[in-house]
């Protein structure tokens, strides 16, 4: 299975107005449309997108029988958000709490006693349609001057990726009992470590489809990022650019090589004093960047010879990017105008890694190919709640399909 990064950004909208958005929402459900109507009220001069991944509005009674809001959650929708109107005429007010005693069998709920208030409490609460809602938001935020846009899509092709490399840090001491402590501790000393490599920052790297990336990306995310994303690319040295960009953990990494303390395990008995104590250090390194630079560059950023530093697989091959192949990409790009119309194809580098870095070591090119749309969380890339769409994963599979049709031919 891939280790595809779940940040990747390219988004680019089939029906958006280009221009400038003070505030982008990601997300045209009931709480990204509730943010954006706030916001709408408390600063009327600001222009807002709303992005919304589903085309098709959602259907009534879609998501459960109802959603239950307290009195706080009321409030917020009736009064900060603008909904009363709608709540009162098209929702259903709650009477408040009901207890039904035990009767007979309980078969018949007509025949059991009943505990309630006679009447609504002065505080609102709502049992609220969902879907309804939902589509009544989103109506009141086209109504209210906010661009809302159903059917957002990503697209990328991943023309290389970064190699994948794990370190183990070993720190050992003859140790001792616990009740006799001494400065010299292994744990202190992967943790001073640690600390230290935590300032480890790589030089700022580009290549050819990285490059191309923040110029195209740049130009359709626009804003103070989309304008450092296109100076940076055109030169590498503007360290104000760089400064801006390296605010986005995905574009920070897409720059360099990148590694991180994942785990750490010591010691061996409450009442000890730890005699081994290791920690991982994941790495991700720019094609291009070996593993004994990126172990050189640990040892040093760590700076005590007392603490091992081994690579988890010493013979993994260096990452190498693959050529923008107008006879790859052309195709990938033509089907994915037949599949996918007005949404523009960007390359883009993996921060993640897959089986590509072996075969791109046998000389054999590997890329990505498109079809595959991404949540904006990502999917749960990893998580115990990985998933996928079922109609992107059926659309992606005709477009794979057409694709190696297409590269046979």
């Amino acid at each position: 299975m891939s280790d595809r990064s779940a940040s990747q950004f390219e988004l680019v909208a089939l029906r958006v107005p280009q221009g400038h958005y003070d505030v982008a929402v990601l997300g045209g459900g009931l709480a990204g449309l509730s943010m954006a109507l706030q916001l709408k009220k408390q600063r009327p001069e600001s222009r807002i997108l709303v992005a919304e991944k589903r085309a098709d509005p959602p259907r009534e009674a879609a998501f459960k029988v109802g959603e239950s809001s307290v009195e706080v959650g009321a409030h917020y929708y009736r009064e900060v958000v603008g909904m009363r109107d709608h709540l009162e005429s098209d929702q259903l007010r709650k009477l408040g709490l009901r207890f039904l005693l035990p009767g007979g069998d309980n078969s018949d709920v007509t025949k059991r006693t009943e505990f309630c208030t006679p009447a609504h409490l002065a505080a609102f609460t709502h049992q609220i349609d969902r879907g309804r809602f939902e589509n009544v938001m989103y109506d009141r935020a086209l109504e209210n001057g906010i661009d809302a846009f159903r059917g957002f899509r990503v697209q990328e092709i991943q023309v290389g990726e970064k190699a994948y490399q794990d370190f183990t840090l070993t720190a050992t001491n003859p140790g001792g009992h616990s009740s006799q402590p001494v400065r010299d501790n292994a744990i202190y000393a992967m943790s001073d470590a640690l600390v230290r490599l935590r300032a480890l920052e790589f030089p700022l790297q580009f290549n050819a489809t990285t490059r191309v990336y923040f110029r195209e990306a740049g130009k359709m995310r626009g804003g103070a990022v989309g304008r450092a994303m296109i100076a940076l690319a055109a030169n590498p040295k503007n360290r104000a650019a760089e400064a801006v960009v390296n605010r986005d953990k995905m574009l920070h990494s897409l720059l360099r090589t990148t590694c991180v303390a994942t785990l750490i395990d010591g010691g061996h008995a409450l009442n000890a004093l730890p005699q081994r104590v290791t920690a991982n250090v994941n790495c991700r390194m720019f094609p291009g960047r070996t593993l004994a630079e990126t172990k050189a560059a640990i040892e040093k950023a760590i700076a005590n010879s007392g603490i091992a530093v081994a690579a988890r697989v010493e013979d993994k091959p260096m990452a190498a990017a693959p050529a923008l192949d107008p006879k790859i990409i052309g195709p990938m790009k033509q089907l994915a105008a037949k599949y996918f119309p007005g949404v523009p194809v960007v390359p883009s580098m993996s921060t993640g890694a897959t089986d590509g870095v072996y075969l791109g070591a046998a000389g054999i090119p590997t890329y990505g190919v498109p079809g595959l749309w991404d949540d904006p969380d990502g999917n749960g890339i990893h998580g115990l709640n990985e998933r996928m769409e079922v109609k992107s994963l059926y659309t992606a599979r005709d477009y794979l399909t057409e694709l190696v049709k297409a590269y046979a031919d």
